[in-house]
């Protein structure tokens, strides 16, 4: 299953959601980066960055390599009974409304949220080929107002003739995408290029089908 479904949230609700994303300080973000069997988080301490260049190092060597490899900044864990923009976004709208659209596109009688946070792909970053398969449907609600395709950033699914479909990131625009069956469904986001004038963002994340008794 693969559904992209245009101008989820009110276009005002959107448009405050990115805001609060670009207005998020640097020390709530953190580097996600699969440069090896591990995964690193990076912050912006001296130590973190002084790591930078070995693990770019053996990021390079792991994506050449063939191996699942990516790069881009999220959000990680908060503290009990935070009320930030993502807290209250989790509460308001994915465990309720988005919640049902994917009840309701995949005919589940439940399920759970396994994973959310927030991305941003700037220059350089991207994720290579996967497939998820130990995941449920996957969500993408896009929130880069003004992206463009030549900035890169597209999400790519395989389709059954063996080619890829790109998806561009069109604002407000939300992606659900099954993962978990047949050995899950390959994808990738491309890299976003060297001249993007500002990050790719994005609320990311899985549901997971819970068993019904």
């Amino acid at each position: 299953m693969l559904k992209i479904i245009r101008d989820f949230l009110p276009q005002s609700e959107a448009l405050e959601l990115s805001n609060k994303i670009y207005d998020t300080p640097e020390h709530w973000w953190s580097y996600a980066i699969k440069h090896n069997e591990d995964l690193s988080y990076l912050k912006s301490s001296l130590r973190d960055y002084h790591a930078r260049g070995r693990v770019e190092k053996e990021l390079e060597e792991r994506f050449q390599s063939g191996k699942f490899s990516y790069k881009f900044r999220r959000s990680t864990a908060h503290v009990k009974g935070c009320s930030c923009y993502e807290c209250t976004f989790t509460v308001d709208y994915l465990q309720n409304i988005l919640k049902n659209t994917v009840l309701k596109e995949t005919g589940w009688k439940n399920c759970k949220i396994s994973e959310n946070f927030v991305s941003a792909y700037q220059s350089g970053d991207f994720l290579s080929i996967h497939t998820d398969e130990t995941r449920g449907v996957a969500y993408i609600l896009n929130l880069t107002s003004g992206w463009k395709p030549e900035y890169g950033g597209m999400l790519n699914v395989l389709q059954a003739d063996g080619t890829f479909k790109a998806i561009f990131p069109e604002f407000n625009s939300l992606i659900l995408m099954e993962t978990g069956q047949e050995g899950g469904t390959p994808h990738f986001v491309s890299e976003v290029s060297k001249y993007a004038p500002f990050h790719r963002v994005a609320f990311s994340g899985w549901y997971d089908e819970v068993p019904h008794d």
